[in-house]
C-alpha cells in the first residue's frame, strides 16, 4: 500500500470514530433527557392520583352534606 491510501484510510478512521463520539455524546444527552421526561411523568401521575383522590373526597363530603341538609329539613319540619 502506499502512503497515499494509507493517509486516506486514516483521515477515514479518524472521521469514524469522531462521529461515533458524536453519536455517544448524544445518546447520553437523550438518556438524560429521557430520564428527567420519565421521571416528570412519574410526579404527574402521583399529582393525578392525589388530585383524583381529593375529588373522590369531595364527591363523598357533598353526599354527605346533602344527607345532613335533608335531614336538617326534616327536623325543621317536624318542628
Amino acid at each position: 500500500m502506499d502512503t497515499e491510501r494509507l493517509e486516506a484510510l486514516e483521515s477515514q478512521l479518524i472521521q469514524l470514530i469522531q462521529a461515533f463520539t458524536q453519536v455517544k455524546e448524544e445518546n447520553t444527552r437523550l438518556t438524560q433527557s429521557f430520564l428527567q421526561c420519565q421521571q416528570t411523568l412519574h410526579e404527574q401521575h402521583h399529582s393525578l392520583e392525589r388530585c383524583q383522590s381529593a375529588q373522590e373526597e369531595i364527591i363523598s363530603l357533598r353526599t354527605v352534606i346533602q344527607t345532613l341538609q335533608k335531614e336538617r329539613k326534616l327536623i325543621r319540619d317536624r318542628l
